[in-house]
């Protein structure tokens, strides 16, 4: 059901290596890497002749876990089996369409989730023990890859993935969508991390809304009560939720703790993200369409430091703090289609921007050995 082919991967000059760590060592591993990025060095990369299929090994706090990062042929997977679970930004997705024209590269993959494959578990150990892993400075910061060009393997692994009914987005729902808006008769895959969904980590994001006009604080509150019980947290600490269905607060320099109310027992089977949006945001705040409106925020748990900065600063800014959904609930959206406000879930392993570029190529084809952007 899923059709997978050997990617052509591009690898940095050494010079390009240390403007990518910089941003690393400057902790924004995830921030965007532009085509100005990679011009800087002299001879910023050079496109691998040989395509193939890659291992990827990273770190889930104490444990080591594996990907397989390959090109996914949308022409020949049909669009049934691979399943998303967050409405999308329509101007990042415009956004990035057009940036797909007007450039031969992919910067990182998007991460597809799958049940765990013991065949293919196998085929991983037999590569770990026969392959050495590729010398590279991020082997350094946790992450290591083998390159796979052995036939007979790429063979079995197109095998394994190959059975999977259905795929679920991770992370790379907007790249996903402009890769199908963009697709030609040509070029017709996107670059894809396939990993087993007992090796993901999901985090929250928050919300902060930027009001435009004043709320009165009594008819605010008397609205959210009619489906959260509301308290004060004492010594007005910045509140981080401890479980599901129970949110935090910040509105007039004061943090609440919602607890969902028990007898809204429909609401009880809803995401927080989606409950939120559908009685808070929309009805109270008039934030209708989460795609669109430029005043609501999403910011990932990551940047918590930064996000109470930013609101104990700014009383123009109300924030919701959310729990993270587990992978089970994850993995039931995504079945049912059922999709969640944009930004539900920070879903990693996240790629270090700039690791695993690609050339956008012809499936078919093979590019020339050396070849600048």
């Amino acid at each position: 059901m899923v059709k997978i082919a050997p990617i052509t991967a591009i690898h940095p000059s050494v010079q390009t290596l240390e403007i990518l760590l910089a941003k690393l060592s400057d902790d924004k591993s995830q921030e965007y890497v532009s085509h100005r990025d990679l011009s800087l060095a002299p001879n910023p990369v050079h496109i691998d002749s040989n395509p193939a299929f890659y291992l990827y090994e990273f770190n889930k706090g104490t444990l080591l876990k594996s990907a397989i990062w390959a090109l996914t042929d949308l022409a020949l997977t049909p669009e049934s089996v691979i399943k998303g679970h967050e409405q999308t930004l329509c101007n990042k997705v415009e956004s990035i369409k057009n940036d797909r024209k007007n450039r031969s590269w992919e910067k990182s993959p998007v991460v597809m989730v799958h049940q765990p494959i013991a065949a293919l578990e196998v085929l991983i150990d037999q590569i770990k023990q026969n392959i050495d892993p590729m010398e590279q400075p991020w082997n350094s910061l946790g992450h290591t890859i083998w390159k796979i060009t052995d036939l007979k393997l790429i063979q079995e692994i197109s095998d394994c993935i190959g059975k999977l009914e259905e795929i679920y987005v991770a992370d790379g729902h907007h790249r996903l969508e402009a890769a199908y808006l963009g697709k030609t008769e040509e070029f017709q895959g996107i670059s894809t991390l396939f990993v087993p969904w007992d090796a993901i980590t999901i985090s929250p994001f928050h919300r902060v809304i930027n009001l435009d006009k004043a709320l009165s604080s009594g008819s605010f509150l008397k609205e959210i009560e009619k489906y959260y019980f509301i308290s004060v947290i004492p010594n007005n600490v910045p509140y981080r939720p401890d479980r599901k269905h129970r949110l935090g607060m910040y509105y007039q320099s004061v943090w609440y703790q919602l607890d969902l109310k028990s007898n809204t027992r429909e609401l009880l089977s809803q995401p927080d993200s989606v409950v939120l949006q559908h009685k808070i945001l929309a009805p109270v705040l008039g934030i209708d369409d989460p795609q669109t409106d430029e005043r609501l925020n999403n910011v990932p748990d990551k940047n918590w430091s930064k996000m109470i900065e930013e609101i104990e600063s700014n009383t123009d800014l109300i924030a919701f703090t959310l729990y993270q959904m587990d992978t089970v609930d994850f993995i039931s959206h995504a079945k049912r289609a059922s999709f969640l406000p944009p930004k539900s879930t920070y879903i990693e392993p996240k790629v270090p921007s700039g690791m695993m570029m690609n050339a956008v190529l012809p499936i078919k084809n093979n590019p020339t050995a050396h070849q600048q952007l």
